[in-house]
């Protein structure tokens, strides 16, 4: 099992270039990266999944290919207010086709209390995930 961290605020940045193995030593430097960085600035969630698909290599774009990627984590604790796609509808729309081919579940958890649920919801639903709402 491998790992890839992508965190999303106002841009877009990921832990490192290529999947890592999913061992401790990684675990720990993932937690240790995360909490450096903290909470901040708005909510590029669209860019913050689109580069998450895109570590899915030629499987995400091609469906004779096996994909590197088959879940998805996105954790939020707000509704999407930066980036390119802000709109709910045209993200749904847009995750849709990107990941028509490939299959990727898309779990999703949101955090705190301000925060579109109802989108989060569909945004797993209609991706093969699920939807947990953290409010503590």
């Amino acid at each position: 099992m491998a790992d890839k961290v992508v965190l999303f605020n106002t841009g877009v940045v990921t832990w490192q270039k290529k999947m890592m193995p999913a061992i401790r030593v990684n675990k720990d430097a993932i937690h240790k990266w995360v909490l450096e960085r903290g909470p901040g600035g708005a909510t590029n969630l669209f860019e913050g999944l689109e580069r998450g698909f895109g570590f899915a290599g030629r499987g995400s774009f091609d469906k004779h290919y096996k994909s590197a990627v088959d879940t998805i984590f996105l954790l939020s604790d707000g509704s999407p207010t930066a980036g390119r796609v802000r709109a709910t509808g045209a993200i749904l729309r847009e995750i849709g086709a990107i990941n028509d081919l490939r299959r990727i579940a898309v779990h999703t958890v949101g955090l705190g209390r301000q925060l579109n649920v109802a989108f989060l919801r569909r945004l797993a639903r209609e991706n093969a995930g699920d939807f947990v709402h953290v409010t503590r």
